[in-house]
């Protein structure tokens, strides 16, 4: 189930995904919602690139494991529930939250898809 309370919408409509509750144990599933209010326009969706800075912390890890099959790209496989980005994505919204398939386009700067890795590995 979402539950999604007037004041998350009635001003500006709604466009984005919500987590959804009770989706199974050890499932997280997300529900794409558009919603406006009549005689308003339905907002722009999320973006398609975004922005993340995740501070890991000395005795802290990420918490994300990687689809390394493709050695192009750098895709999310899992977000662990105990980590850097799983606490990330607790105190931001949505559209902000690393999840499953996201890419990973650029770590401090590092495009290429091994020296992202890397980044990832560093103490």
């Amino acid at each position: 189930k979402v539950l999604l309370k007037p004041h998350q919408f009635a001003a500006k409509g709604f466009n984005g995904e919500m987590m959804m509750d009770e989706a199974g144990e050890n499932l997280q599933a997300y529900l794409g919602l558009r919603m406006k209010m009549a005689g308003q326009e339905y907002p722009s969706g999320p973006p398609s690139t975004f922005t993340v800075v995740v501070e890991k912390g000395e005795n802290q890890h990420y918490g994300i494991v990687f689809d390394t099959s493709n050695k192009a790209a750098l895709m999310i496989f899992r977000v662990c529930d105990q980590g850097a980005v799983a606490e990330h994505n607790r105190n931001t919204k949505p559209c902000e939250q690393l999840v499953q398939t996201d890419f990973i386009t650029s770590v401090n700067g590092v495009s290429s898809p091994l020296a992202r890795i890397r980044q990832f590995q560093k103490p």
